[in-house]
This record gives C-alpha cells, structure tokens and sequence, in this order.
C-alpha cells in the first residue's frame, strides 16, 4: 500500500536546500519528483528512488518517485531520516544533451553507487580499489 508522504517532501527540501552543492542535479532544477510512503510489514529496503519514464512519466507529471518505507521512517532519528533522504537524492542525476536543432535538453538518469562492496572485501584485501580509499578516508575524518 502506498500514501503520499508530504512529510518526506518537507523533509527533502531541507536537505536539498542544506546540501545543494552535492545535490546539484536536484537543487535549482525543474527535476519533478514524488514522494510517497510504502506501508508494509517487511520492506527489501528503507528507500528506494525509481524513475518515471514514457507514459507514466507524462500521466503523473513526475521524473523521479522515492519511497520510504513508513515502518522504519516512524522509529527513524532525524538525523537517519536525513541521511536516508540525501542517500537518494543522489541517485537523481541530469545529463545535457544537444538536439537536432542545438538546444539543449536534460535527461534524467540512475545514478550509481560509488562503491558496491562487502565490509570483508576491505577486511580481508584492504583498500584494493580508489573509491575505498575514499571511503576509508572520510571514515578516519569521522572518528
């Protein structure tokens, strides 16, 4: 079952507003997007941001859709609920694009992960790609 999460949209643009210089694909943009709450016992996921595309994309009025599992977003921390947000906000990306006629169009897009990893991949071989590194340097900032 899924509701509007009025919440949730409240909520994102904060965090866009705070962090507009790592969410420069969403802040300032025509970037449309929808948020809406997923009620249900278990959840794959505490969020999930999809696109809409074609017809769906033309009948709603909308380029993105993130979902929030409202089990977990009842318990959650504000600051965890933030970082939920930000964490899929970043998965909206634009990509310009010259038409025929040398305008210029954006095109909405999925953006990856930086890193798709296992804590044991680091534990066992250590930092044996760029983007652990990073990761382990903004980790020793923290501590």
């Amino acid at each position: 079952m899924y509701s509007e999460a009025e919440e949730v949209q409240q909520l994102a643009e904060v965090v866009i507003d705070q962090h507009g210089d790592s969410l420069q694909d969403v802040y300032g943009t025509a970037c449309r997007i929808k948020y809406l709450f997923k009620d249900s016992k278990k959840s794959q996921y505490l969020g999930k941001c999809s696109r809409a595309t074609g017809k769906w994309a033309h009948l709603v009025a909308t380029d993105y859709v993130i979902e929030i599992w409202l089990q977990w977003w009842k318990d959650a921390l504000p600051n965890a609920k933030k970082a939920l947000l930000f964490h899929e906000l970043r998965h909206i990306q634009s990509v310009e694009k010259e038409t025929p006629e040398g305008d210029l169009e954006i095109n909405w897009k999925i953006r990856k992960h930086d890193a798709e990893m296992f804590v044991d991949d680091i534990a066992l071989f250590g930092t044996w790609l760029p983007v652990h590194t990073e990761i382990l340097e903004v980790c020793k900032e923290l501590s």
